[in-house]
């Protein structure tokens, strides 16, 4: 199941699902063209759930609402995009890591490209999956990874040919892409404790939020990460971006 076949289900429940419904289902055809099939929408009316969205997730719906009326011309939604980047550009954590990848890709990746937006993504890639490794489940991470694209959203986002530019900067700078990696990883640190938003996010996904949408009975959340494993934590998540974005033999980062 897809992200946005997960949110329509969450919104379906919810008061206010049509008007960010319908914003939400034109951005995904709007802003996430190389995404593909994997996009395709589901009904929000054939699926009801007891589960409510998290309070990122409607924050989440919101923007896409906000970026799909200031691409048609809305000048109110193009002064809520602005008001997002103004956020973003002077808290540039207030949101989580997901969120962050999503106005990074709509906004200042495409202008920039890989050199310097490099940083920016990874900075908030390690933070995302410190969080995920220590709050979310084993089924949450895979969907994560797969569902969500999650190290390459801010990619895909950003245009067609981003992520094609982007591969061949790995593959032809190598030196100035480790450092931008470096530096993403420097950002990261200072962010490392940082509680400006919801840490727990991760627990959004996974087979324990699936199943509250058919039980009747209360949500559980994953078990976390022991404290005392946090570090490890965070040396496998810094592992995990900096072998990702290493060119491999066939030219594309891993």
């Amino acid at each position: 199941m897809t992200l946005w076949q997960r949110i329509l289900r969450l919104l379906a429940a919810a008061r206010w699902r049509s008007a960010i419904a319908l914003a939400l289902t034109a951005w995904v055809s709007v802003a996430t063209p190389a995404l593909g099939s994997g996009a395709a929408m589901a009904s929000a009316e054939s699926v009801a759930t007891h589960v409510e969205p998290q309070d990122w997730q409607r924050r989440r719906a919101e923007f896409a609402g906000i970026v799909q009326g200031a691409r048609e011309g809305n000048p109110i939604e193009k002064r809520a995009f602005d008001e997002v980047l103004t956020e973003f550009e002077s808290h540039p954590f207030a949101r989580t890591p997901m969120e962050n990848l999503e106005i990074i890709g709509v906004s200042s990746l495409p202008k920039q490209g890989a050199d310097p937006g490099l940083a920016l993504v990874v900075g908030n890639l390690v933070l995302g999956w410190y969080d995920a490794l220590r709050f979310g489940s084993e089924s949450g991470r895979a969907e994560i990874v797969n569902n969500e694209d999650f190290f390459k959203k801010a990619f895909l986002l950003a245009g067609a040919d981003i992520p094609t530019k982007t591969a061949k900067f790995l593959q032809d700078n190598p030196k100035r892409a480790a450092q931008l990696v470096a530096q993403g990883i420097g950002l990261a640190e200072k962010f490392r404790q940082t509680a400006t938003y919801d840490r727990r996010w991760p627990t959004a996904y996974g087979l324990e939020r699936l199943t509250c949408a058919t039980d009747q009975g209360p949500c559980a959340s994953p078990a976390s990460m022991p404290k005392e494993q946090w570090d490890q934590a965070w040396q496998d998540a810094k592992r995990r971006v900096v072998v990702y974005f290493q060119v491999g033999p066939s030219g594309e980062a891993h």
